[in-house]
């Protein structure tokens, strides 16, 4: 999925459908937090060349808040990743890592798969196949 991301319109895409409204298109505080510590947290890490499904997870959800509040300083979601806001850092990141965990599902690899790439690939052979529910 990193491959894909090439701006900030990508990961915002992204982080909408990895953490959709509820059923009656309702946005919650939790979701659009949720979606904004993505963005933030990826565009940080593919800044500083470190973006990797591990450092995503580990920066935002795994590493205690007090160890990566200055991760966040200076980026739309400083005041959320908060040391002195403890429980609500607890509630994004619980719903973060709920709708996002299947990003584990990619395997590491230091070239990241894209379908941008693939499709425009004119001499490469094969066939990709998507599906949905």
């Amino acid at each position: 999925v990193w491959g894909d991301c090439l701006n900030a319109a990508h990961l915002r895409l992204i982080s909408a459908t990895l953490m959709p409204a509820d059923g009656r298109g309702n946005e919650s505080y939790w979701v659009k937090s949720s979606r904004a510590v993505f963005v933030a947290t990826t565009e940080k890490l593919r800044d500083q060349d470190k973006l990797n499904t591990k450092n995503f997870f580990n920066y935002a959800t795994n590493y205690p808040i007090r160890e990566v509040e200055s991760f966040y300083k200076n980026t739309k979601v400083a005041a959320i990743m908060n040391a002195d806001a403890a429980e609500t850092v607890m509630g994004v990141r619980s719903n973060l890592r709920a709708h996002s965990e299947c990003l584990e599902f990619f395997a590491a690899t230091d070239s990241p798969f894209s379908i941008r790439n693939w499709v425009s690939n004119e001499n490469k052979d094969g066939w990709l196949f998507l599906s949905s529910p």
